[in-house]
């Protein structure tokens, strides 16, 4: 469960208004206009709406037509979801993501609550406890799941088939692995939940423990995304020394970010699968490994979430979720709106993980070694 906390991209990163920001609008005329507004829609609405809603909802307003990912957080909210933060409380085990459509899907995690209480991926999350959950932002919805462990939250869901189920999940402890390696039909087949500063370092221990040398599927089917460095940082454990992983460009600056070192991988030969819900920093990652020439994708258009945010905590214990990046593949396109084209797209709906790899045989028995799209360091 702690993984779903990484679903924005950069999100750890906080800030609060300074106490020069409190005394400076005291001086900027646009800001006495809006508080002359809001004091007579105070006085002389007949519903007198105090001003901290009529703030809250001027913001809330604005920051939602800023983009699709910025969002207001009232005080009420962000408390939650700070105290859903506390090493007391639990999860039921959900990784989330959110599709072009808004529509919430999750993974749960091998051997977690969830699991155990029979969901599995394909389905969808419409309410938490009553909640409707569709258009969140995901940085909400870890509040409305999580509790005090031994307590029970109750989740309705859609199967793809249209029926809907309602499923009550008693919360526990439950510590997230980001991946899981297995065998599949003789070939290493790494499945990514997410991406934290943790991930790289798994992925190696995975890798090394199977003496994976030769090849490698690589699934981030409906991975939602994680942490940015953590993606960067596995990156690298592929790439070349000074190839491009990727450029994040925010309002004032534009950093690079580059392989360092000697790659821990240099021969593997990867194949990337991907979908239309892989997101945010999987579609970092995969960006980086076909854009240097890493990888092979298989599957379909990633989402083309590529923005970052960060948290901005207000004076008032409410805050903001706002977008404050962009990020650019190796070749310097924006991945927002555009994801990653897969190499070799796959037709219907969601093929099986056995429908990737009978594709990928049949394009390696046709191609030669120079066509083939991945290079390998000899």
């Amino acid at each position: 469960m702690a993984a779903l906390l990484l679903a924005a991209l950069t999100l750890p990163l906080v800030g609060s208004a300074s106490s020069q920001d409190s005394q400076n609008w005291t001086h900027d005329g646009e800001m006495l206009k809006f508080f002359q507004a809001a004091t007579r829609i105070r006085e002389l609405h007949p519903d007198q709406p105090p001003l901290r809603e009529i703030a809250g909802e001027a913001l809330a307003g604005y920051l939602a037509s800023l983009d699709a990912y910025s969002r207001y957080l009232d005080a009420e909210t962000y408390a939650r979801f700070r105290a859903s933060q506390q090493a007391t409380y639990a999860g039921i085990g959900l990784e989330l993501g959110a599709d072009a459509e808004g529509h919430i899907y999750f993974i749960p995690y091998p051997g977690s609550p969830a699991a155990e209480a029979g969901l599995r991926e394909g389905q969808r999350l419409l309410r938490v406890d009553g909640t409707e959950v569709r258009g969140k932002a995901l940085f909400e919805l870890p509040a409305l799941i999580r509790g005090e462990p031994g307590t029970t939250v109750t989740l309705d869901l859609r199967n793809p088939d249209g029926e809907e189920e309602r499923v009550t999940i008693e919360r526990r402890s439950f510590t997230a692995p980001t991946l899981i390696l297995e065998n599949y039909r003789g070939i290493p087949w790494m499945r990514l939940f997410t991406f934290t500063s943790d991930t790289p370092a798994e992925m190696r221990r995975a890798l090394n423990r199977m003496g994976a040398d030769d090849q490698l599927l690589l699934d981030l089917r409906g991975t939602p995304g994680g942490s940015m460095f953590g993606a960067i940082d596995a990156a690298r454990l592929f790439l070349r020394p000074d190839d491009v992983i990727a450029t994040v460009r925010t309002g004032g600056d534009t950093k690079t970010y580059k392989a360092r070192g000697a790659p821990a991988f240099p021969t593997l030969q990867i194949f990337l699968l991907i979908d239309e819900r892989t997101a945010s920093a999987a579609e970092l990652f995969a960006a980086a490994l076909v854009g240097n020439r890493r990888a092979l994708s298989v599957g379909a258009r990633t989402l083309g979430k590529g923005k970052t945010q960060q948290v901005v905590e207000l004076l008032d214990g409410a805050a903001m979720l706002l977008t404050d990046g962009e990020i650019l593949s190796p070749e310097g396109y924006a991945i927002e709106g555009l994801g990653v084209e897969p190499h070799l797209p796959l037709v219907g709906a969601r093929p099986d993980l056995a429908a990737h790899l009978l594709a990928i045989e049949m394009m390696l028995k046709a191609a030669t070694e120079e066509g083939d799209g991945v290079e390998r360091d000899e």
